[in-house]
Parts: structure tokens; sequence; C-alpha cells
């Protein structure tokens, strides 16, 4: 039979019994798993250092001494819960089903879309972030997509022949290859020598093909754009702004 001494919860309070051979190495401090989790995460969240609120920004602390930002209507709210940070940088927290069903990951910005529409998301609608940063949950930056528009507001993938978004490079001819996908099909913009041109060539066609979900590969200032259709499928005689290198020397 297990020796048991009497013991109290250094995160919760409650007095239990705990193993003596647990007490010996230190290890009787919780009276169940669900303490022995949250009580360093909580320990961990209250070490973190956040940065200075703001009148459009709060922020809030994450188990792994990480912060996310929200509007500051939502603050209240999403302050009550505790939020850990996923591998890919989204807020989540575990739901524990009663009925016995199996546990959920929910996303922070998942709940908030939710909290401010005052329904459930249908299975067609996902949230995305407007400048691609998982942790600005703020209103300004949430909106509803559907799969194929979150698929084209994404940086380049790791690992590619180019850094730039929508170029490729083709090592049987030394050439960039720009292409881009839109609504399934994908449209082969021309190989180019030099890898800055085919980027600006693809940035042309993602500003007319995807518009505000468009992932650009440079900055542009703010010029009056002529009809999109005039862009396909010759973007050169489209009258595009241009990037801050250009105005510069302008």
């Amino acid at each position: 039979m297990q020796k048991t001494v009497d013991a109290v919860c250094i995160w919760c309070g409650s007095d239990f019994k705990a193993q003596t051979r647990y007490v010996r190495i230190g290890k009787g401090n919780y009276c169940s798993i669900a303490c022995r989790k949250l009580g360093p995460a909580v320990h961990r969240r209250q070490q973190c250092i956040l940065p200075q609120d703001t009148s459009v920004s709060r922020y809030i602390a994450l188990s792994s001494s990480s912060y996310t930002v929200v509007s500051p209507e939502d603050y209240e709210w999403a302050n009550s819960f505790l939020w850990c940070r996923s591998a890919k940088g989204y807020a989540t927290r575990t739901i524990h089903a009663r009925d016995g069903s199996p546990q959920r990951q929910l996303r922070l910005h998942v709940a908030l879309m939710e909290r401010i529409l005052g329904r459930a998301l249908s299975p067609r609608e996902l949230v995305d972030h407007h400048d691609r940063v998982p942790w600005n949950n703020r209103r300004s930056n949430l909106r509803i997509v559907t799969k194929a528009q979150n698929n084209t507001n994404k940086a380049s993938a790791i690992g590619s022949s180019s850094i730039h978004k929508g170029v490729y490079r083709r090592k049987d001819r030394a050439k960039f290859l720009a292409a881009i996908k839109s609504g399934g099909t994908r449209i082969n913009i021309g190989s180019f020598v030099d890898e800055l041109e085919a980027a600006y060539m693809y940035d042309c066609y993602a500003s007319a093909l995807h518009d505000e979900y468009a992932v650009l590969n440079f900055d542009y200032c703010e010029v009056p754009r002529q009809d999109k259709s005039a862009v396909l499928p010759n973007p050169v005689k489209w009258d595009t702004p241009l990037p801050f290198s250009e105005v510069a020397h302008a």
C-alpha cells in the first residue's frame, strides 16, 4: 500500500493526499494533472513583459512567455482565458468537452470573429489575418475569406528557388519563370533574365487577379490605376505604380 501524507496544492490551494515517494523528490506539489499543467503555464504568463497598451491595442500574455494583441473591446473577454502559442504562432487554447467527445484546439482569431458576428462560422468561412501576422488579432486585421482567398494571402514558400513570390528559377535556361494561380488554373506569365523583373511582372498579375488579397513582392506608392481588365494578358501596358526604389530616383 502506498504511503501518503497531507499536502496542499500550490496552484489551487486544495488539500489532498500526496504519495510519500513523490514528496521526497519534490513532485508532490499539485493535486491533479490539470493543476500540474496550468500552474507552470500561468507562472510563465505572469513573467511575460508586455508592451505598453494603446488606444487601439491591448496586449495579452500567453503561457509561452509571448503575447498577442487584441482590440480594447475584446480585451476583457479574451484575457479571461489562458491562451498558449501554437507552432505556427497562433494564440490557441484547448476546449475540453464534458460529453466525452474529443477535445479540440480553438484559435483566438476564430473565436473573436464568431464573437463579432454573434454566430458560429460555416465550414466554408475562414478567418484571415490581413497583414499575415498570426499574433495580431485586432478587429481591423481580421476578415472572413474563402479557402482560395486565404491561399493567395501567403508569402513565398520557405526553400523555394527564389525569395520572391511567384518566381521560380529555371536551371536549364538560367532564367526566372513568373507564374500565378487563379481559380485553380496556373498562368505562366513568362521567362525573364532578371529576377526582379519577373517579380514585378508577378505583382502586376497578382494585383489584377487577387485585388486586396494579393501578396506583392514590392511596396508601391499610391497612384490611381486604370481598368484592371487592361492588365491581362499584357501587364506592361498597365499604368502600375512604381516601387519606392524607383520613385526615389525619378
